[in-house]
């Protein structure tokens, strides 16, 4: 876990995973406060876990990225080899909801 403070706060934070016996180190979590985003803050914490990956003998990165991130990495060389969907479901609150389509009272 690598996280850049100012005077003390949390202003970014981002980790990497080493999975033993495979060359693919995987990088989670990169997020920067909204005052300080636009400062290479984001950058700087991706290029260096790129540096303890490689350090480390892996040959590769795998970045789950969200559309924020994506342009930023793309920029500096990574390519999509995926896309994935998110869902969500709100469960009805009981079985007799789901076959009525009614909320109970």
């Amino acid at each position: 876990m690598f996280v850049v403070t100012s005077k003390g706060a949390p202003v970014s934070a981002a980790r990497i995973e080493f999975r033993p016996n495979c060359d693919v180190a995987s990088l989670w979590g990169g997020g920067t406060m909204p005052e300080w985003r636009g400062q290479g803050i984001y950058k700087a914490l991706l290029y260096r876990r790129a540096q303890v990956a490689l350090k480390r003998g892996y040959r590769y990165l795998l970045v789950l990225a969200s559309e924020q991130s994506r342009p930023i990495l793309q920029r500096l060389g990574f390519n999509v080899i995926a896309n994935v969907s998110t869902y969500s479901w709100d469960p009805p609150m009981s079985p007799r909801e789901a076959t009525t389509g009614r909320q109970l009272r």
